[in-house]
């Protein structure tokens, strides 16, 4: 790397092929080096998975019941709503282009949790705000399985699975790995409802862990998207200032 792109924060790394030949594109030094190979989402379920070869670190999943899991390949524009759709498509070859769209966003959409309207909401207006180029921009997804322990909660304590789930997902172009996080008062309290410096802790802790390893994380307060009105008037600022950071057209 050449001391012009260190000093910019970028190097030149290859990101897909083009008629046989290697593509590289210049990238920021802080995205991750791997592409995605499987995005398993859309349930609040821990998956079931195993090992299948320890020499290619290739898992299984052994129950794919309620969970969705994405195994196409991610490029450089990384994964689309559209993208997202032909995938599903595919899957369900009875549904046409119009089925297809509105029973996978009914899908997504019912795997968020009622008990925290802040979450849906979040999702809801992310295709309301944009929804004149939803198609070409990344798609959100929710109930995302980053990290997965094979332990149980007995064996590890409920503290140490913290991170396993992410609220939501957006694989932007060139690598970008982009987390939402809606975080209500169990991000800050006890079990007894009370102020924790140590919960608190805990999810900064988890931040550092994951922006160091080249996700960036937006956390919003699920005080601030309890009507429609208010999430509107913050979100209509966040997304397009958020595309433009992260290099995302639309």
């Amino acid at each position: 790397m050449t001391p012009h792109l260190r000093e910019a924060h970028l190097e030149l790394r290859e990101t897909g092929m083009d008629g046989g030949y290697p593509v590289f594109r210049l990238i920021s030094t802080g995205s991750p080096r791997s592409r995605p190979k499987n995005v398993i989402f859309g349930s609040a379920r821990k998956p079931d998975l195993r090992v299948s070869d320890t020499m290619a670190s290739e898992i299984e999943i052994v129950d794919a019941k309620d969970l969705l899991i994405f195994d196409d390949p991610i490029g450089s524009t990384g994964l689309r709503w559209q993208d997202l759709q032909n995938w599903w498509q595919r899957k369900h070859p009875q549904f046409n282009a119009v089925e297809a769209k509105s029973t996978l966003y009914r899908c997504l959409r019912e795997c968020l949790p009622e008990e925290s309207p802040p979450q849906p909401r979040l999702f809801e207006l992310y295709h309301q705000i944009n929804s004149h180029r939803i198609p070409e921009l990344p798609a959100l997804l929710p109930e995302v399985w980053l990290h997965w322990d094979h332990k149980t909660v007995q064996h590890r304590g409920v503290r140490a699975l913290l991170g396993q789930r992410m609220d939501f997902l957006l694989l932007a172009p060139n690598h970008h790995r982009i987390i939402l996080e809606v975080d209500g008062a169990g991000h800050y309290t006890d079990e007894r409802a009370q102020p924790s410096p140590a919960r608190y802790a805990e999810n900064a802790r988890f931040d550092r862990d994951i922006q160091l390893r080249g996700y960036a994380v937006y956390r919003f307060g699920a005080a601030e998207l309890l009507t429609d009105e208010q999430a509107i008037q913050l979100l209509n600022g966040f997304f397009p200032a958020m595309f433009r950071t992260r290099g995302i057209d639309g």
